[in-house]
């Protein structure tokens, strides 16, 4: 699966991971573009269109930003195979990224149906339903999906965040501790604990961390997020 960050309105960084890296590309034929062509003719198209074949093609259009276009084709892969755990999971990404929730954590729903060990799917509907304003909901599939993977940083960062917005700063920073001993070079990870550091009086924690999420910021190349958080440490006064 691939991992992808972005804000929460805490401002926390989300983590949500989306595809599957194990799917082969899909080899569309000689002359079709993606960018030119239909989807729905591009997929008539295909030599012998098969459920993978739909995934890995809905696959690239969620990673262009066509969502509406890989809805349908992941609708698609489901028709010819209506147990395609990837294929819910990633149709429920699709669907939450274009802001419906609902169907989006019905997807999720049915992804853990066939698949009650399928800890991604934990973590994205935990964050549909997050997004919906239920946190209890979605702290309870962080849980889950922490009590099939303890190692999971998204689900990790996922509570902490949920645990922030609750006033919950020691056991958000207990989170966000737990993600950084898993992977120490997360930006993300030092940028909301810092964030929590502060909500809870800890400036020089908070600074501390902030400015190492700056130089991880820069190393990666992510000048939005060095930018962004620079902003912030100028906002902070030292006590």
């Amino acid at each position: 699966m691939l991992r992808q960050w972005r804000l929460s309105s805490l401002p926390l960084f989300l983590g949500v991971s989306i595809y599957n890296p194990q799917a082969e590309a899909i080899h569309l034929p000689d002359g079709l573009n993606l960018v030119t062509h239909s989807t729905l003719q591009l997929a008539q198209k295909l030599d012998n269109p098969s459920a993978e074949s739909y995934y890995n093609q809905g696959n690239q259009l969620a990673q262009s930003g066509k969502l509406q276009d890989a809805i349908k084709i992941y609708s698609k892969a489901l028709e010819l195979n209506p147990k395609y755990v990837d294929a819910y999971n990633d149709r429920g990404i699709a669907r939450s990224q274009s802001l419906d929730y609902t169907g989006a954590i019905k997807d999720y729903n049915q992804a853990l149906l066939i698949d009650p060990k399928y800890v991604q799917a934990y973590i994205n509907r935990g964050n549909a339903r997050d997004a919906l304003g239920d946190s209890k909901k979605a702290r309870e599939d962080y849980d889950s999906a922490l009590g099939l993977d303890p190692q999971n940083v998204d689900a990790l960062v996922n509570r902490g965040n949920l645990r922030d917005a609750a006033k919950d700063y020691t056991g958000a920073i207990e989170d966000y501790n737990q993600a950084l001993k898993i992977d120490p070079d997360f930006a993300n990870g030092y940028y909301n604990r810092g964030i929590s550091y502060k909500n809870a009086g800890k400036i020089a924690n908070a600074i501390a961390d902030l400015r190492k999420a700056s130089d991880l910021f820069q190393k990666d190349g992510d000048k939005v997020n060095y930018r962004n958080v620079n902003k912030l440490l100028k906002q902070i006064k030292p006590n």
